[in-house]
């Protein structure tokens, strides 16, 4: 039997003013110490309706949701340092960074 995955139509606009909205909302989860945001909206936010600010950032970055699959990095290891440039996005359980690097840049061109 195979699995069926949703593909959710990433929407620029939306996410400019998701950016946008988010300005003055971000907060620091004491536990982990990353900064979240509350954006029920978001079709990736968790039960409580919150989003890690970096994953926001890198699919900003990207103009595409990430796949539950996917994980961003802070190259500085600063959970506090959200820049785009600081950001690595990698495939859970290891494939080479330039090899992913290529998959995300042609998912972008085909607008997966």
């Amino acid at each position: 039997m195979t699995r069926i995955k949703k593909v959710i139509e990433y929407d620029k606009d939306r996410m400019s003013i998701w950016m946008e909205k988010i300005k003055d909302k971000v907060y620091i989860n004491k536990q982990t110490r990353y900064a979240i945001v509350y954006l029920p909206e978001h079709p990736k936010s968790n039960h409580s309706g919150h989003i890690y600010l970096h994953r926001l950032v890198k699919e900003n970055e990207i103009e595409s949701y990430l796949y539950d699959y996917e994980v961003v990095q802070h190259i500085d290891v600063n959970k506090s340092n959200n820049l785009p440039s600081n950001l690595l996005l990698k495939r859970r359980g290891g494939c080479k960074n330039d090899d992913y690097t290529l998959i995300v840049a042609n998912r972008k061109k085909v607008g997966v």
